[in-house]
């Protein structure tokens, strides 16, 4: 590269006859070169912007349409599970479950937060117990988060009995993927009447 600068720097002019000049001489300074090989310098730099933005678009069109797919699988994983609750299904229910997932709640007793674990196989029984009035647990303002074999999910509540309020709060749940499948490998809730 620097050998082309030095011999075209040695160059003050160069009269060419072309066939399509029209016999006329055309006349190539220096200057004339050295634009023409920056225009080339140029295309390729675009032509590699270009290609690079090309690249990032369709690898990023890529993940969003991955990560859509897999919050697609938790929220049916989600939707499974309240659906099962409804329907009084402890096979349901139970399929969501990662076989050693854990289950907890939290409220608030006078001034203090309480934390009681629960077992997941006892809610599965309760579930699936006959009941008087139908168990309905409403959600709403559900956010799934996806990173590679791991998902967060976070909703708000409301449970009713039949058509009576009971309680509202906060389902926080993470979901792991295994053998191409989502479970719930942990639930924890909030409780408030309020």
């Amino acid at each position: 590269m620097y050998d082309l600068f030095r011999n075209i720097a040695k160059l003050q002019y160069v009269h060419i006859a072309h066939p399509s000049s029209a016999y006329k001489p055309i006349q190539i300074t220096t200057q004339h070169i050295l634009n023409q090989h920056n225009r080339k310098i140029i295309d390729l730099s675009s032509m590699k912007s270009i290609v690079l933005f090309a690249l990032l678009i369709s690898t990023t069109s890529a993940w969003s349409q991955n990560d859509s797919i897999e919050r697609s699988e938790v929220r049916a994983v989600i939707d499974q599970l309240f659906e099962g609750m409804l329907k009084g299904d402890s096979t349901l229910v139970r399929s969501v479950f990662h076989p050693r997932a854990h289950a907890y709640t939290s409220y608030k007793k006078g001034d203090e937060f309480v934390l009681i674990e629960k077992s997941v196989d006892k809610f599965v029984a309760a579930v699936g117990t006959p009941h008087d009035k139908i168990r309905d647990e409403r959600i709403s303002n559900v956010v799934i988060q996806v990173d590679d074999g791991l998902a967060q999910v976070w909703m708000d509540y409301s449970f009713y009995l039949g058509e009576t309020f009971s309680h509202k709060g906060v389902n926080a749940m993470q979901l792991a993927k295994s053998n191409g499948h989502w479970q719930i490998i942990q639930i924890a809730d909030t409780r408030k009447r309020e």
